[in-house]
């Protein structure tokens, strides 16, 4: 048993909340948080706010509680959340309730024709981009990916006036700032124009991955996990089927320079 008492900071136009501190029977005053990080575990559909190696001090149906609860203990905490198998800050853990998002990129800039790159990122995790020259194979990829139910959304500029129509999916949605960033698809039909021809990036991509120059960082972000997409994966080895690769995309990954 202890008492819990609150920190403050008192100046001359304001009062701020600094952490909690508990108070043995004997008289002594410790941070109710020992090594200010917290533990935010996911279970049945409730979040438990946990301290100290297990000790819970917040149980609710709604996140922004509970990391409420462990601010008011220590403003300053360092939380994490567990959920399947993994760790996220709270903000990139709310990401994994979003539906599926495709976000796609393209240019038909000079010589070098239509070219479209597309990832997406679902339950916390960042596919590998992929590479198409045919509007119609990205819509049927994204709507093959997507599932049956509909419940993906397209983000970024639309390579054709009736693509949205033809796709699907969810009208609209407030993506995330942290999902808006689209400068590695752009950056990957930079390199596809430079290598001049298909066959010649794709001689690049080998090249690098021989060489270990390509970083997956999944869309600038830092990787959460990537998705292995089985059903997908057609990476070139050097031997695969030209209507798979044509029909799926050309697994490209991500660049870092």
């Amino acid at each position: 048993m202890y008492c819990v008492f609150n920190e403050t900071l008192i100046g001359q136009s304001y009062v701020q909340h600094i952490r909690q501190l508990k108070e043995t029977r004997e008289g002594r005053r410790y941070p109710l948080l020992k090594d200010g990080r917290a533990i935010i575990r996911v279970k049945d559909g409730l979040y438990f706010g946990e301290i100290n190696n297990g000790e819970t001090i917040a149980i609710s149906n709604d996140i922004d509680e509970v990391e409420k609860r462990l601010k008011h203990a220590d403003s300053s905490v360092n939380i994490t959340v567990r959920y399947d198998g993994r760790n996220f800050n709270v903000e990139d853990y709310k990401l994994t309730k979003l539906p599926r998002i495709f976000r796609v990129a393209y240019s038909e800039a000079g010589d070098h024709g239509l070219i479209i790159t597309i990832d997406d990122y679902k339950n916390g995790h960042y596919s590998e981009i992929r590479l198409f020259y045919d509007v119609d194979k990205v819509i049927k990829y994204i709507r093959r990916r997507g599932g049956k139910d509909g419940n993906f959304y397209v983000y970024g500029r639309q390579p054709a006036e009736d693509f949205r129509e033809r796709v699907g999916g969810i009208k609209a949605l407030d993506v995330p700032k942290q999902l808006r960033n689209i400068k590695h698809l752009q950056h990957v039909i930079i390199r596809r124009q430079s290598a001049g021809s298909h066959e010649a990036f794709i001689e690049q991509q080998r090249k690098e991955r021989r060489d270990d120059k390509i970083i997956s960082i999944y869309g600038n972000l830092g990787s959460i996990g990537s998705e292995q997409d089985d059903e997908y994966e057609i990476e070139d080895h050097g031997r695969y089927e030209t209507e798979s690769r044509e029909e799926y995309g050309y697994l490209i990954g991500d660049y870092y320079d």
